[in-house]
């Protein structure tokens, strides 16, 4: 027998008549077989169900709170609402590539700036890629569904990230064949000292187990840090230098990136609210994990400086570290 619809909870009005839920409930909340009515809630990040992180599971968590579905996406984004939201997005980024294509955009930049876009953009779409796992993983994890749909609209924000800094990287190797875009990225990555910091946190991140630690891991540190510091910093940057596309393009990740940080404070927020010792639990995370990410913003910052018409590299670290430590700040009670 098909279990029956989810009914938003009775809230009255002062009438007292019931309020009729929104899509975005009817759609969202308490889907999650491991955590509806009548299966218990009284959990970490998942009960009984391994793949969902039970107490047996690989992502069983330290954060714990009785009621998780009190929990609501900010944004209150659904299926629906999310593709057409990025397919405007999308369309407004071919748009603006096509736009910079027909003006030659490509051969007016000069080869410094070139060898710029070589060293910090290109290779861009490995350490998006590495978080995007986590974010997936993360969305098998949460431990409502609410939480569960947030995380997988994040991971295909990643995806379309790299998809964006992929097609970039094929236009500029498209028109500028002499050079090695695209075919040196993976090496640059491995090798330069200036991305090394970022790929170790990278990969530590996606070996992060518990949902709590990879969610602080990367929606609340790596990813605004690596955000501020090359979408932002970096973006601004481009724009100085007379490369307006590459400043629009990361400026449209941007704006993914910080919806993604919307809805991963306001759990944090939840989670603090609803037992206030989480924000314990959270605080060793967030030891482990900022001084990660001001390790990888450093040396990519002083590349950025090296830059012609750049901002200091103490301008680049400091806007890292005030993002995370804002997005920090919601892991502390009244935070």
């Amino acid at each position: 027998m098909n279990e029956p619809a989810y009914e938003p909870e009775e809230r009255t009005s002062n009438g007292g008549r019931r309020r009729v839920g929104s899509e975005y409930e009817f759609v969202t909340h308490d889907l999650d077989r491991a955590v509806r009515r009548g299966r218990g809630e009284t959990r970490a990040a998942g009960d009984g169900d391994p793949a969902s992180g039970g107490p047996n599971g690989p992502g069983a968590s330290a954060l714990y709170c009785e009621r998780w579905h009190g929990f609501s996406d900010p944004d209150e984004l659904t299926y629906g609402r999310y593709v057409m939201l990025q397919e405007d997005a999308e369309k407004v980024v071919h748009g603006v590539m096509n736009k910079y294509d027909r003006a030659a955009h490509d051969f007016l930049l000069g080869p410094e700036w070139l060898d710029a876009l070589g060293e910090l953009f290109t290779p861009l779409r490995y350490p998006l890629y590495g978080l995007q796992q986590v974010e997936s993983y993360l969305g098998v994890l949460a431990p409502t569904s609410t939480a569960a749909n947030a995380a997988a609209f994040a991971a295909a924000d990643l995806l379309r990230a790299t998809s964006v800094v992929a097609q970039r990287t094929r236009r500029l190797q498209m028109r500028h064949r002499t050079r090695s875009f695209a075919a040196r990225d993976r090496a640059v990555w491995k090798d330069t000292p200036s991305w090394q910091p970022t790929r170790r946190a990278v990969e530590a991140a996606l070996a992060a187990s518990e949902f709590g630690e990879a969610l602080t891991a990367v929606n609340l540190v790596l990813w605004p840090a690596l955000d501020s510091a090359l979408f932002r910093s970096f973006g601004q940057v481009a724009r100085a230098n007379g490369d307006d596309l590459t400043w629009l393009l990361l400026a449209s990740l941007a704006n993914d990136a910080e919806r993604n940080l919307r809805w991963s404070t306001a759990l944090a927020r939840y989670a603090v609210r609803e037992r206030p010792a989480n924000g314990e639990v959270f605080q060793v995370w967030a030891d482990r994990w900022a001084p990660r990410a001001a390790e990888a913003v450093e040396p990519l910052a002083a590349a950025i400086a090296d830059l012609p018409r750049a901002m200091s590299a103490d301008d680049v670290n400091e806007a890292a570290a005030e993002v995370v430590a804002e997005s920090l700040a919601s892991t502390r009670a009244g935070g």
